[in-house]
């Protein structure tokens, strides 16, 4: 977990080098098709703006200029859109980590150096060649140490400890059964977009708190997960009911860190406040209970309590685009093609190209 983690909260700074790490699949899985593909049309100057920060449409095109020029344009998009997902998140980082002042040390520093000379040693090339040619900056490796120390920090042994002991019952078995109401909404989201989501699913608790409607029924009226359409496994569940669930079993997460956070938190009857997740904004309702005292193994309780303690993290960077940090993109600029060009059947049906992180 602490591998993957870090990974995303990493992955800005070295955009340039984990795309094209990324895109190297691309030229052996896309069949050649039988005349060039089609050419996308260029990127506007200005993409997308985090706060202050203006991405550069010439910084994505630089980021996927090591296509095969015989790419489809619908994976020339879905780079695109990768490359922006990158970039969006390397500026809240950076955003983040100034907000807090948080400054990488002398070791932070010498280990992203490390990491790069890895990486351009395993190219042929110096690291300042690699850093030239993915447009990686100076601020970029501070950022990455930056983020990196800020990861650490957040997962420390101390605050491990700590949660580990305030909550036993997310690892001693306890279950809750809990129905809910979701409001989709990706975490890196336009501001307009995501204030939009954040402000339908308030407007539908107030209801609820007001008597206007139940949450059942606003539950099968509003929320977006299949999970409203459909009762429990018993007649006198409720629209949204997920069924009894456990925080934690054999050190994973049964739920979404926040969301698991949250319905153990809320009492029996009651309903919680937003919530947010990489699926969007909940509202949940605990509709039952059933403590346990079962013994627990430390190192997986510790596994979870850094899920727990980095998705906390996570929420804090990506919502700042609700706190004053805004985020626009121009999503005319990312439209995929409406026509693909033909490509020659394959003699096997090739692996699917990575799905792009989700853009609105």
């Amino acid at each position: 977990m602490k591998k993957s983690i870090s990974a995303l909260l990493c992955i800005a700074a070295f955009a340039g080098m984990v795309f094209a790490q990324a895109t190297a699949p691309v030229k052996s899985e896309i069949p050649a098709p039988e005349a060039p593909a089609v050419k996308l049309p260029p990127l506007p100057e200005v993409v997308a703006t985090v706060g202050d920060t203006k991405i550069l449409g010439s910084k994505i095109e630089k980021m996927i200029s090591k296509l095969p020029a015989t790419v489809p344009a619908s994976i020339q998009a879905n780079m695109r859109q990768r490359a922006l997902s990158s970039l969006v998140l390397n500026a809240l980082l950076e955003n983040y980590v100034a907000k807090k002042g948080i400054k990488p040390t002398e070791a932070d520093l010498k280990a992203v150096n490390e990491r790069l000379e890895t990486i351009a040693k395993q190219r042929n090339i110096t690291a300042e060649e690699l850093m030239k040619s993915e447009g990686i900056t100076k601020k970029d490796l501070e950022v990455q140490a930056a983020a990196q120390k800020l990861f650490e920090d957040s997962i420390s042994k101390e605050k491990v400890d700590a949660l580990v002991k305030a909550h036993p019952e997310y690892f001693n078995g306890t279950e809750v059964q809990a129905s809910h109401i979701l409001v989709l909404c990706a975490p890196m989201s336009q501001t307009k977009d995501a204030k939009a989501a954040y402000e339908k699913i308030k407007q539908i608790r107030d209801d609820i708190a007001a008597g206007k409607i139940k949450f059942d029924e606003a539950a099968n009226k509003f929320s977006e997960c299949p999970s409203g359409k459909r009762k429990g496994e018993k007649d006198d569940t409720e629209y949204g009911d997920l069924g009894f669930f456990a925080f934690s079993k054999d050190g994973k997460m049964m739920m979404a860190p926040p969301f698991a956070v949250a319905a153990f938190a809320t009492k029996v009857g009651e309903i919680s406040g937003i919530v947010r997740t990489q699926f969007g904004f909940h509202i949940i309702k605990v509709l039952n209970r059933k403590d346990a005292n079962n013994k627990f193994e430390t190192a997986q309780a510790d596994e979870v309590a850094k899920m727990v303690l980095a998705s906390e993290l996570q929420n804090a960077i990506f919502n700042q685009t609700l706190e004053g940090c805004d985020l626009t993109i121009d999503m005319d600029a990312f439209k995929a093609p409406e026509v693909e060009e033909p490509v020659a059947a394959p003699e096997a049906a090739p692996a699917p190209a990575p799905a792009p992180a989700p853009v609105k």
